[in-house]
């Protein structure tokens, strides 16, 4: 367990971590991941990142339970989050953007997605599923396959919302884009 903020950076080859409990990173501070050349794959079920979450890489895939705390990222091709046990959120620094150049995909099982500065940039598509999302984006926005079992709210600016797959909401969705196309079919 790290009582601090923890932060690696590698500039040669792929960040991977191993599956079983003793393998788990537990951080109370800031997790900060950057990777120049390769990607980071932090995949095990019982990762606590408690204090945020930063990472920058050509790709990311991060497990985590309990609440989430993107802290920015920077990501050149995809990002997958698989978080249980606790919502998703973004902080609101100005640094706390998300740009995203390939698919970003959000699993959050037992909790909410709060991806809200309008800041962020998913250029790849954003895939969605857990309770309910407010999603603030800034550019085009494409969804991907997505399922929430509540609502869908989405704050656009500077470009069209789009779907390119089936978008199952239970809830009200409500998609607010002045001065851009919105084309769900």
């Amino acid at each position: 367990a790290v009582t601090g903020d923890f932060l690696v950076q590698v500039s040669n080859g792929n960040l991977n971590q191993g599956n079983s409990l003793s393998d788990a990173l537990s951080v109370s501070g800031l997790a900060g991941f950057s990777n120049t050349s390769g990607g980071v794959s932090l995949t095990n079920t019982f990762n606590h990142l408690a204090g945020g979450l930063s990472v920058s890489a050509a790709s990311a895939s991060i497990a985590n339970s309990g609440l989430l705390t993107l802290k920015g990222a920077e990501i050149s091709s995809a990002l997958n989050l698989d978080n249980r046990g606790g919502n998703v959120v973004q902080g609101s620094a100005t640094g706390d953007s998300l740009r995203i150049t390939g698919l970003t995909t959000v699993n959050n099982s037992a909790g909410d997605i709060a991806l809200d500065p309008r800041s962020n940039a998913f250029g790849g598509g954003l895939s969605l599923s857990g309770a309910s999302a407010n999603i603030g984006h800034s550019g085009t926005l494409t969804f991907a396959a997505s399922t929430l079992s509540g609502a869908l709210t989405v704050n656009n600016t500077g470009g069209a919302i789009l779907q390119s797959a089936a978008l199952s909401l239970s809830g009200l969705g409500s998609f607010t884009n002045p001065g851009g196309a919105i084309t769900l079919n």
